[in-house]
């Protein structure tokens, strides 16, 4: 991870930038609050009910950028809607959820076996976060956590329990992605896949 201030944030000259509203409230927390209008699995738009990440009237919920946060945490209801959609994916290959299920060892709730002799690449699903104005593809990698020496994989997010806490996009899901925090002109996210190891 790289920090860069003022004229140092460069963009490598590929990199395709999207741009979103950082959403400013007078109540809570000051975080870099945005506007999550949904999420797709692969090519597919899953429904949520308009609102559903949205600040609600207390001052709770919403949805942040947070990389002090390993994992993604979605409001409970979101992710019981994004794993349902995820068991029915893996169910189409033959494939179903570890009893009990979870690990333990990093404390995530959805996984499975891989599959022998098939490249996870080929067989787990990419997602998009769609937000107003820009769309975050995630790759495969920023979506399951793999461990190939158990030959297991995880969804890598959580749900979020507490109606008062916002949803977060976590570190995880923020690996190999520029963010530029613009905090004058009412504020604007900037972001663009990028291959942070070569730098482009």
């Amino acid at each position: 991870m790289a920090l860069r201030f003022g004229a140092d944030i460069t963009w490598p000259p590929v990199a395709r930038v999207q741009q979103t509203q950082i959403l400013r409230f007078s109540t809570g927390p000051k975080q870099y609050y945005v506007n999550l209008t949904g999420i797709s699995i692969d090519d597919t738009s899953i429904y949520f009910a308009p609102g559903t990440f949205d600040r609600n009237p207390s001052g709770g919920g919403g949805f942040v950028l947070d990389s002090g946060s390993h994992f993604t945490y979605l409001p409970e209801l979101a992710y019981r809607i994004v794993r349902n959609a995820l068991v029915l994916h893996f169910q189409a290959r033959h494939l179903m959820p570890l009893v009990p299920g979870g690990d333990e060892a990093v404390g995530l709730d959805l996984c499975y076996d891989l599959l022998p002799n098939v490249d996870p690449k080929d067989l787990l699903p990419s997602m998009t976060f769609h937000f107003a104005g820009a769309d975050l593809p995630l790759f495969y990698e920023q979506v399951f956590h793999v461990d190939l020496h158990q030959q297991q994989f995880c969804l890598a997010m959580l749900p979020e329990t507490d109606v008062r806490a916002p949803g977060i996009l976590g570190a995880f899901q923020q690996v190999n992605t520029q963010f530029e925090f613009d905090t004058s002109n009412g504020g604007i996210l900037r972001m663009a896949t990028v291959d942070c190891a070569h730098g482009v």
